[in-house]
Protein backbone atom coordinates (compact mmCIF):
# COMPACT_ATOMS: atom_id res chain seq x y z
CA UNK A 1 0.00 0.00 0.00
CA UNK A 2 2.67 2.33 0.96
CA UNK A 3 4.37 1.80 -2.83
CA UNK A 4 1.13 2.52 -4.23
CA UNK A 5 0.75 5.72 -2.57
CA UNK A 6 4.00 6.71 -3.37
CA UNK A 7 3.48 6.62 -6.97
CA UNK A 8 -0.47 8.52 -6.39
CA UNK A 9 2.06 11.11 -4.68
CA UNK A 10 5.25 11.25 -7.46
CA UNK A 11 2.77 11.08 -10.27
CA UNK A 12 0.62 14.14 -9.10
CA UNK A 13 4.06 16.45 -8.57
CA UNK A 14 5.51 15.51 -12.12
CA UNK A 15 1.80 16.52 -13.25
CA UNK A 16 2.28 20.01 -11.17
CA UNK A 17 5.82 20.11 -12.33
CA UNK A 18 4.71 19.31 -16.23
CA UNK A 19 1.90 21.85 -15.61
CA UNK A 20 4.15 24.96 -14.49
CA UNK A 21 7.02 23.69 -17.26
CA UNK A 22 5.15 22.21 -20.08
CA UNK A 23 7.21 19.52 -22.06
CA UNK A 24 5.20 16.62 -22.39
CA UNK A 25 7.82 14.45 -20.86
CA UNK A 26 7.30 15.28 -16.87
CA UNK A 27 3.33 14.57 -17.60
CA UNK A 28 4.16 10.95 -19.54
CA UNK A 29 6.37 9.95 -16.35
CA UNK A 30 3.45 11.52 -14.29
CA UNK A 31 1.05 8.48 -16.46
CA UNK A 32 3.51 6.19 -15.88
CA UNK A 33 3.94 6.62 -12.56
CA UNK A 34 0.08 6.40 -12.51
CA UNK A 35 -0.52 2.96 -14.42
CA UNK A 36 2.07 1.48 -11.96
CA UNK A 37 0.14 2.85 -8.95
CA UNK A 38 -2.92 0.78 -10.38
CA UNK A 39 -0.75 -2.09 -11.54
CA UNK A 40 0.86 -2.53 -7.80
CA UNK A 41 -2.71 -2.76 -6.31
CA UNK A 42 -4.23 -5.17 -8.81
CA UNK A 43 -0.72 -7.19 -7.88
CA UNK A 44 -0.70 -6.74 -4.41
CA UNK A 45 -4.97 -6.38 -3.21
CA UNK A 46 -7.10 -7.27 -6.18
CA UNK A 47 -9.03 -6.05 -9.28
CA UNK A 48 -11.49 -3.87 -6.79
CA UNK A 49 -8.34 -2.17 -5.39
CA UNK A 50 -6.93 -1.81 -8.50
CA UNK A 51 -10.11 0.02 -10.11
CA UNK A 52 -10.33 2.59 -7.01
CA UNK A 53 -6.79 3.31 -7.00
CA UNK A 54 -7.26 4.39 -10.81
CA UNK A 55 -10.20 6.29 -9.60
CA UNK A 56 -8.36 7.77 -7.68
CA UNK A 57 -5.20 8.80 -9.75
CA UNK A 58 -7.79 10.20 -12.27
CA UNK A 59 -9.28 12.18 -9.76
CA UNK A 60 -5.78 13.77 -8.59
CA UNK A 61 -4.58 14.20 -11.76
CA UNK A 62 -8.06 16.32 -12.98
CA UNK A 63 -8.01 17.63 -9.75
CA UNK A 64 -4.24 18.38 -10.02
CA UNK A 65 -4.64 20.23 -13.51
CA UNK A 66 -7.62 21.97 -12.60
CA UNK A 67 -5.64 23.38 -9.26
CA UNK A 68 -2.82 24.42 -10.75
CA UNK A 69 -4.23 25.41 -13.94
CA UNK A 70 -7.17 27.97 -12.27
CA UNK A 71 -6.17 28.38 -8.70
CA UNK A 72 -1.75 28.72 -9.19
CA UNK A 73 -2.02 31.83 -11.41
CA UNK A 74 -3.81 33.70 -8.69
CA UNK A 75 -1.44 32.93 -6.03
CA UNK A 76 1.85 34.80 -4.49
CA UNK A 77 4.01 32.24 -5.85
CA UNK A 78 2.04 31.01 -9.38
CA UNK A 79 2.19 34.80 -10.39
CA UNK A 80 6.28 34.73 -10.12
CA UNK A 81 5.98 31.46 -11.42
CA UNK A 82 4.41 32.03 -14.46
CA UNK A 83 4.28 34.59 -17.40
CA UNK A 84 1.56 37.53 -17.39
CA UNK A 85 -0.45 37.19 -20.29
CA UNK A 86 -0.20 40.99 -20.96
CA UNK A 87 4.07 40.46 -20.88
CA UNK A 88 3.19 37.79 -24.03
CA UNK A 89 1.04 40.29 -26.05
CA UNK A 90 3.10 43.69 -25.57
CA UNK A 91 5.77 42.22 -26.31
CA UNK A 92 7.54 43.94 -29.81
CA UNK A 93 8.81 41.82 -32.77
CA UNK A 94 12.19 42.69 -33.72
CA UNK A 95 10.71 42.87 -37.26
CA UNK A 96 8.59 46.20 -36.36
CA UNK A 97 11.77 47.64 -36.94
CA UNK A 98 11.62 47.37 -40.89
CA UNK A 99 7.84 48.80 -40.52
CA UNK A 100 8.04 51.54 -43.85
CA UNK A 101 11.56 50.01 -45.35
CA UNK A 102 11.19 49.04 -49.07
CA UNK A 103 12.04 45.51 -49.69
CA UNK A 104 12.14 43.20 -52.94
CA UNK A 105 10.37 40.16 -53.37
CA UNK A 106 12.90 37.02 -53.70
CA UNK A 107 9.74 34.12 -54.80
CA UNK A 108 6.18 34.83 -56.29
CA UNK A 109 3.47 35.15 -53.33
CA UNK A 110 0.28 34.07 -53.43
CA UNK A 111 0.29 35.80 -50.86
CA UNK A 112 2.96 34.31 -48.60
CA UNK A 113 6.83 34.37 -49.99
CA UNK A 114 10.32 35.42 -49.06
CA UNK A 115 11.57 39.29 -49.55
CA UNK A 116 14.85 40.70 -49.35
CA UNK A 117 15.63 43.53 -47.14
CA UNK A 118 18.91 44.74 -46.20
CA UNK A 119 20.74 41.85 -47.86
CA UNK A 120 18.75 39.53 -45.54
CA UNK A 121 16.26 37.23 -46.76
CA UNK A 122 12.68 36.99 -44.73
CA UNK A 123 9.48 35.44 -44.87
CA UNK A 124 6.61 37.76 -45.74
CA UNK A 125 2.98 37.97 -46.22
CA UNK A 126 1.36 40.24 -49.03
CA UNK A 127 -1.33 41.99 -47.65
CA UNK A 128 -2.99 42.95 -51.13
CA UNK A 129 -2.74 39.47 -52.90
CA UNK A 130 -0.15 38.02 -55.51
CA UNK A 131 2.96 39.94 -55.77
CA UNK A 132 5.56 38.52 -59.32
CA UNK A 133 8.92 38.03 -57.92
CA UNK A 134 11.64 41.25 -57.97
CA UNK A 135 8.45 43.13 -57.43
CA UNK A 136 9.38 45.92 -55.15
CA UNK A 137 7.11 46.08 -51.97
CA UNK A 138 7.03 48.34 -48.49
CA UNK A 139 6.48 46.57 -44.88
CA UNK A 140 3.68 47.77 -43.60
CA UNK A 141 3.37 46.03 -40.33
CA UNK A 142 5.40 42.61 -38.91
CA UNK A 143 4.55 40.21 -35.96
CA UNK A 144 7.40 37.78 -34.50
CA UNK A 145 7.63 35.55 -37.55
CA UNK A 146 7.54 37.22 -40.82
CA UNK A 147 6.82 40.67 -42.33
CA UNK A 148 3.57 42.34 -43.50
CA UNK A 149 4.65 43.72 -47.35
CA UNK A 150 2.51 45.63 -49.88
CA UNK A 151 3.49 46.52 -53.76
CA UNK A 152 4.92 50.15 -53.64
CA UNK A 153 2.39 50.50 -56.57
CA UNK A 154 -0.15 49.44 -54.08
CA UNK A 155 -0.64 53.13 -52.62
CA UNK A 156 -1.89 54.17 -56.35
CA UNK A 157 -3.94 51.38 -57.16
CA UNK A 158 -5.94 51.81 -53.92
CA UNK A 159 -6.51 55.74 -54.81
CA UNK A 160 -7.99 54.60 -57.84
CA UNK A 161 -10.35 52.00 -56.26
CA UNK A 162 -11.46 54.19 -54.01
CA UNK A 163 -12.20 57.28 -56.71
CA UNK A 164 -14.06 54.81 -58.78
CA UNK A 165 -16.05 52.87 -55.86
CA UNK A 166 -20.02 53.64 -56.27
CA UNK A 167 -21.40 56.36 -53.85
CA UNK A 168 -24.77 56.24 -52.32
CA UNK A 169 -26.34 58.70 -54.94
CA UNK A 170 -25.18 56.27 -58.01
CA UNK A 171 -21.71 58.08 -59.17
CA UNK A 172 -18.61 57.88 -58.32
CA UNK A 173 -15.91 59.93 -56.31
CA UNK A 174 -14.22 59.94 -60.22
CA UNK A 175 -17.50 61.44 -61.82
CA UNK A 176 -18.45 64.12 -59.00
CA UNK A 177 -14.11 65.52 -59.01
CA UNK A 178 -14.89 65.24 -63.31
CA UNK A 179 -18.37 67.37 -63.03
CA UNK A 180 -16.97 69.88 -60.23
CA UNK A 181 -13.84 70.69 -62.65
CA UNK A 182 -16.69 71.42 -65.58
CA UNK A 183 -18.96 73.73 -63.35
CA UNK A 184 -15.20 75.56 -62.50
CA UNK A 185 -14.66 76.08 -66.23
CA UNK A 186 -18.16 77.78 -66.91
CA UNK A 187 -17.86 80.87 -67.78
CA UNK A 188 -19.26 83.08 -64.23
CA UNK A 189 -22.90 85.29 -64.75
CA UNK A 190 -22.09 88.59 -66.22
CA UNK A 191 -22.96 91.21 -62.97
CA UNK A 192 -23.72 94.73 -64.46
CA UNK A 193 -23.01 97.21 -61.87
CA UNK A 194 -24.84 99.90 -64.08
CA UNK A 195 -28.43 99.13 -63.69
Amino acid sequence: MTIVLTLICVGTVLLFLEVIMPGAILGIFAAICFAAAVWVSWVQMGVVSALVTAFVCAFLGLAAVFAWAYVLPRTSIGKRLLPKPDDVESADSPLKAHVGEECLAQTDMMPIGKVVLEGAVYDAQSVSGGVKKGEKLRVVDADFYELKVRPLSAASSEREEISKAPRKDGGTLERQVFESAHEMERPLPRIDSEK
